[in-house]
């Protein structure tokens, strides 16, 4: 993928209109679809703002179920939350079908998730 796209970046798909959740990894972008479950694309092109990809694929897992594990490793684990390793290790122990690459794409949704509270609520998080 030529362009970083912006978080929260709406795109049309075959299926309908999801968001962006991150896409800094070359060739995946993952997305949040309209009934809020994360999606992954492979080697995606975007033409305007219409999202193509040779390969989807979905867990089926709710964004909320995603950022729930890594907010209980953050809680209870004593894990920064700057700590990319560490985060993708807590969300694999329970989500561990997703291959590692996509779980980092996840917790980069997470992390930026937090920022943008942070920054909302004018303090840390």
């Amino acid at each position: 993928m030529q362009n970083r796209l912006k978080q929260g970046a709406k795109l049309c798909t075959s299926t309908g209109t999801v968001t962006v959740l991150a896409s800094d990894l070359p060739d995946v972008l993952a997305v949040e679809t309209s009934d809020t479950t994360v999606c992954f694309y492979l080697s995606p092109r975007i033409e305007g703002n219409v999202l193509h990809s040779v390969q989807t694929l979905s867990f089926t897992v709710k964004k909320a179920e995603f950022f729930a594990v890594l907010e209980t490793a953050v809680q209870n684990g004593h894990i920064s939350p700057a700590d990319t390793n560490a985060l993708v290790g807590s969300l694999r122990e329970i989500y561990y079908r997703v291959p590692t690459v996509l779980a980092h794409l996840v917790v980069q949704a997470f992390q930026q998730d937090r920022l943008q509270k942070a920054a909302s609520i004018g303090g840390d998080i």
